[in-house]
């Protein structure tokens, strides 16, 4: 017999539900590159183990993360134990990154410990943090935020620990 409904997570329905509880989470920010989601980039689910390699957490909450498009695209199915998982109680963007004010690029928070250094660079290599996009995109985040200092939060602007 053939139940009558049945479940599908990729279901409009379901999906928009997920993401919509994730996004609360995160603050409606990615996961790995901490920008707002749906500003420059449409909002994505990511797997954090992805689902080829891990087929049992594919749906496993634990598993899931809001993610913006370019991270997503750059991620793909790519994993390794050294990457940032955003859900641990110490997680903090700037724990482990800074950004160069000249060039717009991610690197390792030099005052991070040597681990902690090399989770980040696995992060930036995996999530593709430093594309020329993504690079020309906080540099122009700046500006907005120089041109418009003194009338909005830094929090109101993606790439928030750039700014500051």
């Amino acid at each position: 017999m053939i139940p009558k409904r049945s479940f599908s997570w990729r279901s409009p329905r379901c999906y928009v539900a997920i993401l919509a509880e994730l996004l609360v989470m995160s603050g409606d920010r990615c996961s790995y590159c901490d920008g707002f989601i749906g500003i420059e980039s449409r909002q994505t689910i990511d797997h954090f183990r992805p689902k080829g390699p891990f087929p049992a957490l594919a749906y496993s909450w634990r598993n899931l993360f809001p993610a913006c498009d370019q991270c997503q695209s750059a991620k793909l199915e790519k994993y390794h134990p050294k990457l940032l998982r955003p859900d641990r109680a110490n997680y903090h963007f700037d724990r482990y990154f800074i950004c160069d004010f000249a060039t717009g690029q991610v690197s390792p928070n030099p005052g991070a410990s040597i681990h902690d250094q090399a989770r980040a660079e696995k992060t930036i290599e995996i999530c593709g943090l430093n594309s020329t996009a993504r690079n020309k995109a906080r540099l122009r985040e700046r500006r907005k935020w120089l041109a418009a200092a003194g009338a909005m939060a830094v929090d109101e602007f993606n790439y928030r620990h750039f700014l500051v």
